[in-house]
């Protein structure tokens, strides 16, 4: 599948936010986010941590992910089953895609296909974001979210 990648050149929000994920659900079956040593999390981080742990598949201390590659050391990349029960609880722990950043939410929301690939990619401290779409994926997309604002990006 011949894909390119597309900016998110701004947060996402609100009803945005929910249909972007809520049309991802058709591509994706997993999801990641990242927990930081060097950050910490207060008690709303925790209580998302619990709540998501039903959909946990593994568990890994990696260097880099997404589009983050760290200069020393790990962070440990939670992977999850990504379903109707997870969506609506991703949804309920977050209004826009850049609230998921430590000390609050866990870090780093990214989506991924059943073939492994990215679907989204996020950098949240950094307000950075990535979508890996095929032609056809992104015809779908702009038509569906009509108001998602995305720019190719350029190598």
């Amino acid at each position: 599948m011949n894909q390119k990648n597309y900016v998110l050149p701004s947060n996402i929000e609100g009803q945005i936010y929910r249909d972007l994920l809520s049309f991802s659900a058709g591509y994706c079956d997993k999801f990641i986010l990242v927990l930081r040593d060097t950050v910490g999390l207060n008690k709303n981080a925790i209580k998302a941590v619990k709540m998501l742990s039903p959909f946990l598949v593994s568990t890994s201390e990696k260097s880099s992910w997404g589009g983050t590659i760290l200069l020393t050391g790990t962070a440990t990349v939670n992977e999850y089953k990504f379903s109707n029960d997870s969506l609506e609880l991703i949804l309920a722990l977050s209004n826009d895609l850049y609230d998921w950043v430590q000390p609050n939410l866990p870090e780093d929301l990214g989506l991924i296909r059943d073939d492994n690939s990215p679907f989204l990619s996020s950098v949240t401290h950094d307000l950075e974001a990535v979508l890996t779409l095929s032609s056809s994926e992104i015809d779908l997309l702009e038509k569906n979210i009509p108001k998602l604002e995305i720019k190719v990006l350029e190598d």
